[in-house]
């Protein structure tokens, strides 16, 4: 289609059509038979090669984005369908809040989540991993770890026993490849740090917003490394495309 343009602030980030950004607009496009011209100018915050969902998170707001700008009839889990057309995780970021996602991440099952906040800690490397790589060192086992108990952990707000339920089958072939990453993992195994996604970044759950703060402190002391205390909101909220 015409008229589609797209700006990135990050010049390590691509800009053509395998930008997910881009990928969005003609996915749609497609699904609604005409084209939907558009400049996206794209303001990274999220690192990429960090295992945030940063790109994804990118192709749903623009989706939800260009269905405000044209005033397209379609529902969320119309747009949750098109996302599944070009990205894994992208469908769940439509809707964001607390969800339990099988597939690809694209069958979404939307859940109310915790009552309260939830304080977390976010550790950057500061090196990306590529997502392709840990895949391709996956080896999944023929005993397969169950997570919708987590739902009711989240709901009642269990801090502890949260911070040592959850798990990530990525974490072993991230291990295998990022040993520095292994040895940090050991070192905070009491505080259940954990790798989000297929990395790079780390994280861990404290147990109020003052510890969060404590760790952030200690981790920067003792490891050199980048970190941000942070807060998850209560309950499922649709997220904003003001």
């Amino acid at each position: 289609s015409e008229g589609v343009s797209l700006a990135v602030d990050d010049p390590t980030l691509p800009i053509g059509e395998e930008n997910l950004v881009l990928r969005a607009v003609r996915a749609l496009e497609k699904e609604v038979g005409r084209p939907l011209p558009c400049h996206v100018t794209l303001e990274k915050h999220i690192p990429a090669g960090g295992g945030l969902g940063g790109g994804s998170s990118d192709g749903a707001a623009v989706l939800r984005a260009l269905r405000r700008l044209y005033d397209l009839p379609l529902e969320d889990s119309d747009l949750e369908r098109v996302a599944a057309e070009f990205g894994s995780d992208t469908s769940f970021f439509i809707q964001g809040g607390t969800a339990y996602c099988r597939g690809r991440g694209e069958r979404i099952e939307h859940h109310a989540g915790p009552r309260a906040a939830l304080d977390w800690v976010l550790i950057f490397p500061g090196f990306p991993i590529a997502t392709a790589s840990v895949f391709g060192a996956l080896s999944l086992t023929e005993s397969p770890r169950e997570g919708y108990d987590i739902l009711s952990i989240l709901e009642r707000r269990d801090v502890d026993s949260l911070r040592h339920r959850l798990f990530n089958r990525l974490e072993e072939p991230v291990r295998r490849l990022h040993p520095r990453i292994a040895q940090w993992l050991d070192a905070m195994a009491g505080r259940g740090l954990r790798v989000s996604g297929s990395g790079s970044t780390l994280f861990m759950l404290a147990d109020d917003a003052a510890e969060a703060e404590s760790l952030v402190k200690e981790i920067e002391e003792r490891w050199g490394l980048t970190a941000l205390a942070t807060r998850s909101a209560p309950t499922r909220q649709r997220p904003s495309t003001e």
